[in-house]
């Protein structure tokens, strides 16, 4: 991780990648975290509605757990 002008922080694709499984993980999704690790994602910002969009490829059980 590398820190900039005290406003950017630069991370590679593998340290966001862990980040999120981490967070995932803390939120109680672990079988979610799991799934991210094991197929391709991507990571979009949405302008208008000021949201990150996770996608993530692959299937995966819908479960009580999952539904938000």
């Amino acid at each position: 991780m590398r820190f900039g002008n005290k406003v950017a922080v630069h991370l590679t694709v593998f340290e966001m990648k862990e980040a999120l499984m981490d967070y995932l993980e803390k939120q109680g999704l672990e079988k979610l975290g799991s799934h991210l690790n094991n197929n391709k994602w991507q990571l979009d910002f949405l302008v208008r509605q000021k949201y990150w969009l996770l996608t993530l490829d692959g299937e995966i059980k819908t479960e009580d757990e999952f539904d938000a």
